[in-house]
């Protein structure tokens, strides 16, 4: 799968950082707020959660919007909680990988992710490893910082314009077939990493 490839870009969520989006589901269940996957994560409607992933609003304004278009009188606290309970933790053999694979490849890393998110998983990421998420990579393309998010094309060409890569000589690496498909219509190599597939079967040599 490697042949002729020098750059690998992951995908965060699913592939190196495990997640459950059903239990942040469940947590706004609880507070009374229906949402769903597609919601925060698919869908391109104009709402807290797509425009705090594409960098359009801050934390503030994201915790201000979600009780505003829910009508629910929630603390800051209650919001973030229920926000945060995807993300699930690290498994130290990717990152291992990770870390070996960058010997031999630049390693990029291309995710949906979002100002609070961001901050909760790379604190739990530091006091895991000892070492700053951001040294994992050669270098991170960010959908809150970039102003996109996969699968729109957007993305994908400001990654291949800033880093600088051949297209045809990198794979690109991620759990949700649209990202890969939007990755290939731009020319990059890429891999659907299905249900029950692990990073270190596919990559581990």
């Amino acid at each position: 799968m490697l042949t002729g490839i020098d750059t690998i870009i992951f995908d965060l969520g699913g592939v190196i950082l495990d997640i459950s989006p059903a239990e942040t589901e469940a947590r706004f269940e609880k507070l009374g707020i229906a949402v769903t996957r597609e919601l925060f994560h698919v869908t391109p409607d104009m709402n807290p959660f797509t425009m705090l992933e594409k960098g359009e609003i801050d934390e503030d304004s994201f915790y201000h919007g979600v009780r505003k278009t829910y009508e629910k009188d929630l603390t800051d606290e209650q919001i973030r909680h229920a926000w945060d309970g995807m993300l699930l933790g690290w498994t130290p053999e990717r990152i291992d990988l990770i870390r070996h694979l960058r010997k031999h490849y630049r390693i990029l890393l291309l995710s949906n992710t979002n100002r609070v998110h961001y901050e909760t998983y790379t604190n739990s990421f530091r006091q895991q490893f000892g070492f700053p998420f951001e040294e994992l990579f050669d270098e991170l393309y960010v959908s809150h910082e970039m102003g996109c998010r996969k699968p729109h094309r957007d993305i994908y060409e400001k990654l291949i314009a800033q880093s600088g890569i051949t297209p045809d000589r990198a794979i690109f690496i991620d759990d949700t077939l649209v990202n890969v498909e939007a990755a290939q219509q731009s020319g990059i190599r890429a891999y659907h990493l299905t249900g029950g597939e692990d990073i270190r079967d596919i990559l581990s040599h």
